[in-house]
């Protein structure tokens, strides 16, 4: 043992001492699930626990609800149990809690519940917002009527209103089917 220093000693036996000591639950264990981060997040914005529970055991990504709800609830004025309603109505609750915060940070505490249905409604919220963010910052809109021309937009390729312009064939020549033999009877 002349070799062996109390150093190299305590090194080795490191892995033993770590192996002897009690571990009472494994970390996947401490950590909660999805479902139940949902519950608790519902809760902590006054949803009745039989409604949290029912709602997040609907849900196939329940966190996204959970978030969705939160979001509205605490950065609007719009009440958790109408941004529940919402939210479990769309595709992408993130994308539509994003649109209803960013329109109702320019709008006033009344217009909340015509901002949940627009973004609710609107395929591209993201989009929706930005539309109705730009005009209410350049054009001097209510937030209604900025929604209103937002909503009625499209993705549109080109300007459909006016007829395309494509060039005349001169003297089409008709399709004549070939004269087909009909055997007589």
């Amino acid at each position: 043992m002349k070799g062996l220093k109390l150093p190299n000693l305590a090194f080795c036996l490191l892995p033993l001492a770590f192996s002897l000591l009690p571990f009472h639950t494994s970390a996947k264990a401490e950590k909660k699930n999805d479902y139940a981060n949902c519950a608790e997040a519902l809760m902590q914005v006054n949803v009745p626990p039989p409604m949290a529970a029912t709602t997040c055991g609907e849900m196939r990504r329940p966190q996204e609800l959970a978030s969705c709800v939160l979001d509205i609830s605490t950065k609007t004025d719009i009440i958790p149990m109408d941004a529940l309603a919402s939210c479990r109505r769309v595709r992408r609750p993130l994308a539509m809690a994003a649109c209803v915060v960013d329109i109702g940070n320019l709008s006033d505490a009344s217009d909340g519940p015509n901002i949940l249905d627009h973004c609710r409604r609107s395929l591209i919220p993201d989009q929706f917002s930005t539309c109705v963010v730009g005009l209410k910052q350049e054009i001097d809109l209510g937030t209604s009527q900025a929604m209103t021309a937002c909503i009625n937009a499209s993705d549109r390729m080109g300007d459909f209103s006016q007829p395309e312009m494509t060039p005349e064939k001169e003297n089409p020549s008709p399709i004549t089917p070939p004269p087909s033999e009909i055997p007589s009877t």
